[in-house]
């Protein structure tokens, strides 16, 4: 066997023990971004992912704010309204404190974005919700997160039926910044697949997103991760204990 098919093996040997192991977990985190284009993400849609292409960017739907919209696919991504007041596509800054990502920065999206609960929404509703269906076994996923608050939840549902949550709370003690002003670009890198994810907020401040990213990597795209599996072990570590 040629020596990179003996290293590509003894890579695959390890993911495959680690998906046997345990359930799924989030093995990396980080806030790499480039800037969105005309023909990835839109102009003046602030920032996209640095790893995969933009594959939701709301830019085709009309503006839908109360009621909501019940489901929404774009490019093989579904979303679906969840608990509460579930989502709409909005533009700028509305009632309901929600703000477009890149709020007050140089990267402001001036495109159309998700955001839940709804702007103008009933109060009282508890969380709100959506659930985006992938259409695919997901190892990445990235969006543009806005004016990121403690109480906004990210939960990914891995294909295995187990499911793991990143909070805007782990976001400000992973990377700083200060909770209901900050926005970023988010990349997740997971060691099994995740299918679905959901995205929720309590029912006063939005959860604000834009310019969705997701990709199955082959085999090799593994081995092309930065630092590779040393470099993940630490942050496995960190999420682990957090």
């Amino acid at each position: 066997m040629a020596r990179k098919h003996m290293i590509l093996a003894v890579v695959l040997g390890i993911l495959g023990m680690a998906t046997l192991a345990h359930a799924g977990t989030i093995v990396a985190v980080n806030t790499n971004s480039v800037a969105c284009t005309a023909t990835n993400g839109g102009t003046g849609a602030g920032l996209c992912s640095a790893y995969a292409p933009t594959a939701v960017t709301f830019n085709n739907q009309a503006l839908a704010n109360y009621p909501g919209v019940a489901s929404y696919t774009e490019n093989g991504f579904t979303f679906t309204a969840g608990g509460g007041d579930g989502f709409a596509i909005v533009n700028g800054e509305g009632p309901g404190y929600n703000k477009e990502p890149g709020y007050g920065t140089s990267a402001n999206d001036t495109t159309n974005y998700i955001s839940t609960p709804i702007p103008g929404g009933t109060t009282n509703q508890g969380l709100s919700s959506y659930t985006i269906n992938l259409g695919m076994n997901a190892y990445y996923f990235g969006f543009y997160w806005s004016t990121i608050d403690t109480y906004n939840t990210i939960t990914f549902n891995f294909a295995d039926k187990t499911s793991v949550s990143y909070s805007g709370l782990d976001f400000i003690n992973q990377f700083g910044g200060t909770a209901g002003s900050t926005s970023s670009f988010v990349n997740f890198f997971f060691d099994s697949a995740v299918t679905s994810v959901t995205m929720s907020s309590n029912d006063t401040y939005a959860l604000e997103a834009d310019n969705f990213a997701a990709q199955t990597p082959e085999p090799t795209s593994m081995l092309l991760l930065g630092t590779g599996l040393l470099g993940f072990a630490g942050t496995r570590k960190w999420w682990k204990r957090g």
